[in-house]
């Protein structure tokens, strides 16, 4: 016994679009395309999503960008004959290389008065004339509306040829055959033998007519062959000829009769003359084509790329591969914009006229599987193949070997059509080839997926882990349809010679490790990987190779506290002082100027890096752990992994930062040193890099006094503050020799001058060396920052064991200390060396000067000078905040709003939040007075937040202020010592309290 119709419409929803829900059956033209899945593991946590969406944007917005640069550029010689003038920018040139788009634009106008007239047409025949007579006039409106889009010859030529395809399929008794070899051959055989108008707009218009309306003719006599429909002849021809008279499916929309004839009838019975909802929707639409259609316009008069693929040659020599994929992409993309609008504009039209067409392309970056592309980028062509092809193929039901067979050879009967309608060449059955290839490939996985075997691992792993592996695995089905597009839309011969180079070319960068061909995929796939899930159980066997420091087995005294914080702080500043062995004498600009003291860093030494990898891997690892992406338990366990993978991943940062620097000439030019010393140099920052993670460890576990980042920090910038007042270094500033630090040269200046009241101005305001104002500003500050640091909220708490035990818990104003601001210096570190690598290689490209233009100063300093950069870092003066308001501004609300955002996050991954310190309390069997145990997060909740965001505020006002004021060693790096600091003197005082004094501390 056979299968039933809809049995097979769902089986080829099941086969070949698997996990994908198909179409109500009681409606086959629902067009509704919301999709969901039970067997398709749930979605990933909301932050990995958004990470992914936004690699997704960037690299997007970035392709065009190397498609504008290309274009402009390098590629502009090549592709200037290509060009043509625009039609509304005079004196400008556009690409309409694209011979569709060219033909279509020309004929855009004409097309929409004929739609406007046909739906007028229909609208007042349906309203203004009686049932019997308003077909006959909507007939008529169609055929007249038809030969004024096309041409009377064209349309005569289709009806007789419609005429002779359903008398043939009736001679032959109904065979199926026949249709598709007629339609087929007219197809395939248009152009060399019917009939067509001069002037290249006509032809655009007859040729999509003949097209469309064999497809038409097709899908009518399929449907005369599946039963006896002919003894109602007259119905059945007032029915075709409604439906070959519709002209929004006449031209690139695909509907089948069926849904045709059940669309018309609902459209027939529904006597409402003016329905605003179902208009309003549809105008909506229509303002969105208008805008797609004039941005895509546009955009051909700055981005050539269609040009470009005309030049195949020139193209793939002269161009890296990420530039060719970029123009590939690009290229992509306004092929899909071409088509929402060719597609839209007749769908628009019926949409109005209160059909159900199918729905224009949507965007298909968000098509992540193959099997979905035809549904979601030409649904009427889907509908078709899906009806008229696999299913009259896969009828009866047959043993496995057969149905396999089968279902391949379903599977070339639907491509055969695809290359029947657009032709035999080379490249259009590379492309069938490799489409076909990944729904096979698609088809297997599917096949293993459901294997038990698969789903106990799936089990085992985790929704989130299986649905990040089967992204991973997806490449094997995305990879054939990326090449697909280069053999689609590269012609002649242009895909395969691109594909080829993209192939072989980016094979070799691959095995290189060439990471300068695709600077930008190569870090937002490593900040993917670190999303995949387990992370922790897959690196867990690398964690033993990591060097640790012990816990102490007993208690440390102070006294041997101070001497390990001693013998810390003594290596540390060694370190500062050796300078690397094999470097270059070098005069190019630091990078990094603006944040060495606040990361720790001496330029030219073993601490080049400083604290910033470690900073870098524990802000990203803390804020992973805080959004659960990275999941972390609370046993000791989990959390002793958690912090192994936290060393580990700040020694793969100092080995990537190391690269970065060594390779981007930081020490001279790589091809002068020579790879031993490259190697050499690499070498030494990594092993800099470990002794700064275990000096860290050894205060943090308890032999030291606070941790290594805080006093590494408060050592450099102390050491910065001291230098520049009591600097005796000289320096030549073309107005006499002058002192550096400016305490000395306060004396120097009223020991020399003869103006005295001169030289107390000079001291107080020389605006190219530190002077006393800077000084002032600095103590002030300083003092500022001790005084809100006794600001605190005391919440009264008591035991719930023993009654009349009471006690206090402070909630401080800078709740979460020196945090905020210690990751947003390592945020804006990164971003700076980002911006500066990028200028000093592709310096003068708009992107990059965008991100950030940069200039040096006297002392060999790298200085800001514009875009992005500019503006995230501090006016160092009050001269500075007058001269340039907006840059003032943008600083102030770029530090406010990340020291918030950071302090606000810092208590959600650093175990302070409102739930974490009532946990806490509960562990000591305390509550809060007046409160019982359960609501203790609810009252919490009333002042950590707000706590945590204000004090993030305050000490990002407080760091605003000292960089305004011109406070020596910047807001930031007092605001950092001040704390660290302070922090060292409530250890001090918590050390006496213990000891009974400060003679027990350093003698017990």
């Amino acid at each position: 016994m056979g299968l039933k119709r809809k049995d097979l419409a769902q089986r080829f929803d099941v086969i070949w679009y698997k996990n994908v829900p198909t179409f109500p059956t009681s409606s086959s033209n629902n067009y509704n395309m919301k999709t969901s899945s039970p067997s398709i593991p749930g979605p990933l946590p909301k932050p990995e999503r958004v990470l992914a969406w936004s690699i997704w944007i960037f690299h997007s917005l970035f392709a065009f960008v190397i498609a504008y640069w290309v274009s402009n550029g390098k590629a502009k010689g090549w592709i200037k004959h290509w060009m043509q003038d625009s039609s509304y920018l005079p004196g400008w040139k556009m690409d309409l290389s694209d011979a569709e788009w060219a033909y279509y634009r020309q004929t855009v106008w004409h097309l929409l008065l004929d739609y406007g007239l046909h739906s007028l047409g229909i609208y007042l025949s349906k309203h203004c004339l009686p049932s019997p007579i308003s077909r006959y006039a909507i007939i008529l409106t169609g055929f007249l509306v038809h030969i004024h889009m096309s041409s009377f010859q064209c349309i005569v030529v289709l009806y007789a040829f419609a005429a002779t395809v359903i008398f043939a399929t009736w001679l032959m008794g109904g065979a199926k055959l026949v249709p598709w070899i007629l339609c087929i051959s007219f197809i395939a055989k248009a152009t060399q033998y019917v009939p067509f108008s001069s002037g290249t707009h006509i032809f655009y218009r007859e040729f999509n007519i003949y097209l469309y309306g064999s497809i038409k003719i097709l899908n009518f006599a399929l449907y005369l062959s599946d039963g006896p429909k002919f003894r109602n002849f007259w119905k059945l021809l007032e029915e075709s000829l409604l439906y070959f008279s519709y002209l929004p499916y006449s031209m690139t929309l695909i509907v089948r009769f069926e849904d045709f004839k059940e669309q018309f009838e609902k459209w027939e019975k529904n006597r409402e003359i003016f329905c605003w909802e179902t208009k309003k929707s549809a105008i909506w639409f229509g303002v969105r084509l208008a805008f797609w259609g004039a941005f895509i316009d546009f955009l051909l008069h700055f981005i050539h790329v269609q040009a470009l693929f005309n030049s195949p040659d020139s193209l793939v020599n002269s161009l890296n591969v990420y530039e060719v994929c970029a123009i590939a992409y690009v290229a992509g993309q306004l092929f899909h914009v071409k088509y929402v609008v060719i597609f839209g504009v007749p769908a628009f039209f019926a949409a109005l006229d209160g059909f159900q067409p199918p729905p224009p392309p949507i965007c298909i970056s968000r098509v992540s599987l193959y099997s979905r592309m035809w549904r979601h980028f030409d649904n009427g062509l889907y509908q078709f193949l899906k009806h008229q092809v696999y299913i009259p193929v896969m009828r009866k039901p047959l043993p496995l070997v057969l149905s396999i067979l089968r279902g391949l050879a379903a599977l070339c009967a639907v491509f055969g059509v695809v290359l029947a309608w657009h032709g035999t060449r080379r490249h259009y059955i590379f492309w069938v080839t490799l489409s076909a290839t990944e729904l096979i490939v698609e088809r297997i996985g599917w096949q293993i997926w459901e294997r038990p075997e698969v789903q106990k691992l799936r089990e085992r792993i985790g929704e989130h882990g299986c649905r990040r592996i089967m992204a991973t695995l997806m490449l094997l089905t995305v990879t054939p349809g990326i090449f697909g597009v280069f053999f689609f839309l590269g012609q002649e011969g242009v895909g395969e010679t691109i594909a080829m180079n993209v192939v072989v070319q980016g094979f070799l960068d691959v095995i290189n490790f060439n990471i300068s061909a695709f600077p930008l995929t190569a870090g937002f796939a490593f900040l993917h990987i670190l999303t995949l899930a387990m992370f922790l159980e897959y690196i867990k066997p690398f964690c033993s190779f990591v060097p640790e420091v012990a816990k102490p087995e007993r208690k440390i005294q102070f006294r041997e506290k101070v001497m390990w914080t001693a013998v810390t702080l003594f290596i540390y500043l060694v370190c500062c002082q050796i300078p690397l062995f094999g470097i270059m004498t070098s005069d190019s600009a630091d990078p990094l100027y603006w944040m060495r003291a606040i990361m720790a860093s001496n330029r030219g030494t073993l601490m080049e890096l400083g604290i910033s990898p470690i900073v870098t891997s524990g802000m990203i690892m803390q804020l992973l752990a805080g959004i659960k992406v990275i999941e972390v338990g609370d046993s000791p366990k989990e959390r002793a992994l958690f912090n192994a993978s936290q060393k580990l991943f700040g020694m793969l940062i100092t080995i990537g930062q190391a690269l970065v620097y060594v390779m981007t000439g930081m020490y001279g030019d790589p091809s002068e040193i020579g790879a031993g010393i490259c190697l050499l140099l690499v070498v030494q920052l990594t092993i800099a890099g470990l002794i700064v993670l275990l000096l860290d460890e050894l205060l943090q576990n308890g032999y030291g006094l606070g941790s290594g980042i805080s006093l590494f920090i408060a050592t450099n910038i102390c050491e910065t503050i001291i230098w520049k007042t009591f600097s005796p270094a000289t320096i030549n500033s073309g107005r006499g020799t002058e002192f550096e630090g400016a305490a000395i040269a306060l004396f120097h200046l009223l020991a020399t001058r003869s103006d005295k009241i001169r030289a107390l101005r000079e001291a107080f305001y020389r605006g190219h060396l530190p002077n006393l104002m800077n000084l002032l500003a600095t103590v002030f500050i300083f003092s500022i920052v001790i005084y809100l640091q006794g600001f605190r909220v005391e919440l009264p708490i008591k035991s719930s064991r023993q009654r009349g035990q009471y006690a206090t818990y402070p909630i401080k104003l800078f709740y979460t200390s020196n945090m905020p601001i210690i990751l947003q210096s390592a945020l804006v570190s990164n971003i700076f060396v980002i911006s500066q690598m990028l200028a000093n290689k592709w310096g003068g490209n708009i992107f990059v000067d965008i991100f950030g233009k940069w200039g040096d100063d006297n002392n060999a300093r790298g200085i800001p000078t514009g875009g992005l950069c500019y503006y995230l870092s501090p006016p160092h003066s009050f001269a500075e905040m007058y001269n340039d308001p907006l840059h003032c501004i943008v600083y102030i609300v770029f530090m406010l709003g990340t020291c918030a955002f950071f302090s606000k996050s810092w208590i959600d991954v650093s175990g302070s939040s409102a739930k974490d310190v009532a946990k806490q309390l509960k562990d000591r069997q305390m509550v809060m007075r007046g409160h019982r145990e359960a609501s203790m997060i609810h009252e919490l909740n009333r002042y950590i937040p707000t706590a945590a965001a204000f004090g993030g505020l305050c000490v990002g006002a407080l760091s605003v202020t000292a960089d305004f004021m011109g406070a020596i060693g910047s807001g930031t790096g007092i605001l950092l010592a001040v704390t660290i600091i302070y922090q060292y003197f409530e250890t001090f005082v918590k050390e006496q309290a213990e000891a009974g004094g400060v003679m027990g501390m350093f003698l017990n």
